[in-house]
């Protein structure tokens, strides 16, 4: 997400908006499709990093098949805590 009224686009080409948050629309669409063939959580923050800008604080990524939640912080996307989200219980652990 980027923060940007895709909807408004939807019948242009990605590479076709404009606005505020276009850039990293385009660069983030490139960058999940060019690597659409081995698309991870690194790969996920890694295209975070990419669109990122100068005020974000943290950036979250959300894996459904395992139930989980990994949050990177301000630019240090490459420590990440994990959020185990459970049933019944809240478990969680943070290597920061």
């Amino acid at each position: 997400m980027t923060n940007f009224p895709k909807g408004i686009f939807k019948e242009a080409n990605y590479n076709e908006v404009y606005g505020i948050g276009a850039d990293r629309y385009i660069c983030a669409h490139e960058y999940i499709h060019n690597n659409s063939h081995s698309f991870g959580i690194d790969e996920a923050f890694e295209v975070l990093s990419k669109t990122s800008r100068e005020d974000t604080q943290c950036s979250i990524v959300y894996e459904p098949l395992k139930n989980e939640i990994y949050i990177g912080f301000k630019k240090d996307l490459g420590k990440n805590g994990k959020f185990l989200l459970c049933k019944k219980q809240s478990n969680h652990w943070m290597d920061f």
